[in-house]
Order: structure tokens, then C-alpha cells, then sequence
């Protein structure tokens, strides 16, 4: 379906209408203040959007510090202004709820509540579930916003999926998926939608039956009245041009060594291409949903190293047709840790917190966990593992003590073990890989779904033109210059292959024969 256009207006009609429907009279005639802080003074004029960023990042950075020091009147006072210059930040109303109901505020939190949710917050399983909302849960909103859970979570997707797409431009289009309970925008080609809603399904079925518990299913739909469904999530395909401005936008410093994030408070997930790197990230949705369902934070160790696996896979040769986890670059960085004895000691690793892991060495800290599932993925434990790991969390957070039920032996042997395949793991071609053959023209990754023609040295190499993106060699699906070399890893000079490109939104395949490697 389309975006709406840029006039429409801003607050999910059916949300709205729900919300009117299902309180009574008396809760509904109770309207929130137009300055939810109590003051009537209306932001002051600024110069630029830019600007307004700026006034908006230090107001997010201002009231958690306000509610560091104890001074929660700053707190609500920051939020309140932070809503005002960002009035559809549903989690910004959603904070500005928690503050007040801590200062036992409960009417002005039931008021940012239907804000933050009429702006497209849905995760109806936290208000169900912490205790610190319990007073909100005894007021009519907030039995009617878990009686109808199902609606307000679909169509929160919608309006959050829509902001997006205004966002993106006018050549978004928006697809909601039941399935998987995704809302996705994509500026891209519909072919390269197409095969990005494939991966996540692909990985969604790996999930369901190679990590999970059995009987688990992969997604609660909420059918059962004493259900609340998993919360819908919106995927963003952007196109390169548009995820660069995003990452300069949001992430700052970060953006150049970040190819994609899921943010789970936002419930939004934006990749850089349609391979490893929103495999990975939806993976984290899949495994986030399982964890609020349990009530369980896993370490990052678990978090990055589970959800890196599927960055590299092939499919399983056996019927189940299963994505298969592979060796890849993060492997290479451990082979060479190993080579000189660098490989770090699993009871740091496994008890690291959040800011140490990423802060300390992240690169060999991503390799490192992947590395351990990897190992578990080989030696056919690994759904065992998850499985030990969450029915013992409250015992044992670090997954060490599932380690032994899935293997049967003590957790030192087991490193020792580990230790030894590290060593023995093979090179994986990678993009610093020097290969024997190589494509007869030149290639760069700057679209999100393939590598894009930027040169043809000599003539058109089986009707292939400038600017055609290739998205397959073979059998291997392209999205980076790392997938480029697996494909050519076992290829010579002179091999025919077949290439399946896309041309704008014609797709093809042609048969190329390999030059020399470069």
C-alpha cells in the first residue's frame, strides 16, 4: 500500500477511534493539559531543523540526568519540553508517563499513556507486566488498551510505518506482513523487497526450529483471550543514499561502522542492505520477542553472538532446506586470534556487561560470540543450549551452566575443546581475500540489494550494462563484496557463471565468463 500523502494527518484514525470507543464518557471527557508540564509557554521559535535536532538531543540527554540526581520535577519538566518540539515521539511521551506515575501522578500518566499510544506505542505486554504500572492498569484506559491489544498493535504499525514512509520519501511503499507481524517500508526496487521479506522469512523459520524450544512458536498472535500478541515491528529498507543520511542523522560518530540496527525500545529495525546485515538484525526482533515473552535480558555475549550467526549461511543440504550457519570474516578474526593466543578467557567473555562488550575490542568481542555459536550450531546442540539456557536463567544468566547439559561435559573442557576447532577453523573468503578469478567488469556496494556495475573495461559481458546491480553468482545470493568472494572462492579464470542482475525494476540473468582476479 502507499503512504499517505505528507498533508494527512499525523495520528493513526484507528488508534484514535478505539481509544473512543472502548472508555466511557467520563474517562474520555478527561482531556490532557496542552502543556503536559502544567505551563502554558509555547516552545520558542527556532531557525532551522537542525536546530531543532540539537534542542532535542539535549533534552534526551537532560532527563535521564535529572532522574539520575533524584530531581524527577526537572524530569517531567525536560520531557515535557521534549515533547513539545517532538510531539510524535511516542517513547519521549512514554517517559514523560513513567516520570509522572513516580511522582504518583497517576491522572497526568494516564494521559501521556493515550498520547504515547496514539502516537503508535503499542508493547502492551509491558504495561501488562511491570509492576510499576500497576496503577495504570487499574484505570479504564489501561484495561481497554489490553482488551483490544491485537487492533491497537496492527494499527500502531501502520501509523508508525507510515511516519516512516514520509520520511523516506514519496517512492516508500508500505507492505504489512501478518505473518511476522512486521510493517515494511522499502524505497527499493519491488524485486529487492521481495527478496528481503524472503531472508526474514528464511531466518524466522531457522529461528522457529533450530534455536527455540520446541513447541515454541516463533510469534504469539494473540488469538486466545488470555494472550497479548508480540508486538508488531516496522522494517525500514532505505536505499544506500538514504540509509547514510540516516546514520549521520542518528547514530552521529557511529554511522560509518554501523550497517544496521534494531532498536528495541522503538520497535524498528533499519538495515543497510537485504543480506547478512538484516538477517542479523532480525534476528535480534525473533530473539527480543522470545526474551519480554520470558521476561529474560540475555547478555550480549548471547544477543550478538546468537543473531550474528545468520549473517553467513547457506542452505542446509538436508529436506528441512534450513539456513545453515557458515564460516566467514568474524571467523577469520578468531582463527587469527587463536594463531596468537589472543583468544579471551569465556569466564570474562560470558560475564561481560553491555558496555564493556562493545566498548572493549567489539569487533573481536562480535567474532569471538559468534565463534561459540558456530560451534554449537556444528555440534548440533544448539537449539539444546537455548533451550537449557532459558528454562535456568534466573539460576545461571551467563549460559554457563547450559553449556555442560548441552554438551555433557564441565565448561572447561568444553573451552578446551572450542579452543582447538578455533585453531583448526578454515580461511573464509572474505573481501580481503586475494582470488583467482574474478568479474570481467568492476563492481561497488551502493545498493542495498546487490553490488552496482560502475565499469565495463571491455564489451558488455552477456548483455549486462553500467549501473546494473548483481544480486546472485551461481548459486550465492549478493550483498556485499564478502559474499562476492564466497561466490568466486572456488572459481577459476575462464568458468561460466550465471549472474542474475537487476536493471531498475527488471530483473534478468546472463552468463558471464570470469577474468583473472584483480
Amino acid at each position: 500500500m502507499r503512504p499517505p500523502p505528507r498533508h494527512a494527518i499525523t495520528r493513526s484514525a484507528v488508534i484514535a477511534a478505539l481509544l473512543a470507543t472502548t472508555l466511557s464518557p467520563a474517562a474520555r471527557a478527561e482531556s490532557p493539559p496542552a502543556d503536559p508540564s502544567g505551563q502554558s509557554e509555547a516552545p520558542r521559535p527556532v531557525a532551522n531543523p537542525e536546530q531543532v535536532r540539537e534542542i532535542r538531543r539535549a533534552l534526551r540527554a537532560q532527563w535521564p540526568a535529572a532522574v539520575e540526581r533524584g530531581d524527577l520535577p526537572a524530569a517531567e519538566q525536560a520531557l515535557a519540553r521534549l515533547v513539545r518540539f517532538a510531539p510524535e515521539d511516542e517513547l519521549a511521551w512514554l517517559n514523560l508517563m513513567r516520570v509522572q506515575l513516580a511522582q504518583s501522578k497517576v491522572k497526568a500518566a494516564e494521559e501521556s499513556l493515550r498520547s504515547a499510544v496514539e502516537r503508535g506505542w503499542s508493547d502492551l505486554r509491558r504495561l501488562a507486566a511491570d509492576p510499576r504500572l500497576q496503577p495504570l492498569r487499574e484505570r479504564e484506559l489501561g484495561r481497554q488498551l489490553l482488551a483490544n491489544a491485537q487492533a491497537i498493535g496492527r494499527a500502531s504499525a501502520e501509523l508508525r510505518a507510515q511516519r516512516a514512509a514520509r520520511e523516506m520519501g514519496p517512492k516508500a511503499v508500505i507492505t504489512l506482513d501478518d505473518q511476522l507481524h512486521i510493517a515494511v517500508v522499502s524505497a527499493l526496487e519491488p524485486s529487492a523487497t521481495e527478496s528481503a521479506r524472503r531472508e526474514m522469512a528464511a531466518v524466522a523459520d531457522w529461528f522457529a526450529k533450530a534455536v527455540l524450544p520446541e513447541g515454541v512458536p516463533v510469534r504469539v498472535a494473540g488469538d486466545k483471550p488470555e494472550e497479548l500478541p508480540d508486538v508488531w515491528i516496522v522494517v525500514r529498507l532505505p536505499s544506500r543514499a538514504q540509509f547514510d543520511r540516516w546514520a549521520a542523522a542518528e547514530l552521529g560518530a557511529r554511522a560509518g561502522s554501523v550497517g544496521g540496527l534494531y532498536d528495541h525500545d522503538r520497535k524498528e529495525l533499519v538495515t543497510r542492505d537485504t543480506g547478512g546485515t538484516l538477517r542479523h538484525e532480525f534476528a535480534h526482533v525473533l530473539h527480543w520477542r522470545h526474551c519480554d515473552r520470558l521476561g529474560q535480558i540475555h547478555p550480549m555475549w548471547v544477543q550478538e553472538g546468537l543473531c550474528a550467526l545468520v549473517e553467513d549461511v547457506e542452505p542446509s543440504a538436508d529436506p528441512s532446506g534450513l539456513l545453515r550457519p557458515v564460516v566467514s570474516w568474524r571467523t577469520n578474526t578468531v582463527r587469527n586470534m587463536a594463531a596468537i593466543g589472543r583468544l579471551p578467557a569465556w569466564d570474562r567473555l560470558l560475564t561481560q556487561d553491555a558496555d564493556a562488550f562493545v566498548a572493549s575490542s567489539p569487533l573481536a568481542n562480535y567474532a569471538v560470540a559468534r565463534a561459540i555459536f558456530l560451534f554449537l550450531s556444528e555440534k548440533g546442540v544448539l537449539r539444546a543450549w537455548y533451550t537449557a539456557f532459558t528454562a535456568g536463567h534466573a539460576a545461571d544468566p551467563t549460559g554457563r551452566q547450559a553449556l555442560q547439559s548441552a554438551l555433557g561435559r564441565p565448561v572447561a573442557e568444553i573451552e578446551r575443546q572450542w579452543r582447538a576447532w578455533a585453531a583448526a577453523l578454515p580461511a573464509a573468503p572474505d573481501a580481503q581475500s586475494l582470488l583467482a578469478a574474478g568479474l570481467p567488469f568492476d563492481v561497488e556496494p551502493d545498493a542495498a540489494d546487490g553490488l552496482r556495475i560502475t565499469s565495463l573495461p571491455g564489451p558488455a559481458a552477456g548483455g549486462l550494462r553500467l549501473g546494473d546491480v548483481v544480486s546472485r553468482i551461481g548459486n550465492v545470493e549478493i550483498r556485499d563484496l564478502h559474499d562476492l568472494a564466497r561466490a568466486l572462492a572456488d572459481r577459476q579464470p575462464g568458468d561460466k557463471v550465471e549472474v542474475a542482475y537487476r536493471r531498475y525494476k527488471l530483473t534478468g540473468t546472463a552468463e558471464i565468463e570470469l577474468a583473472v582476479g584483480r
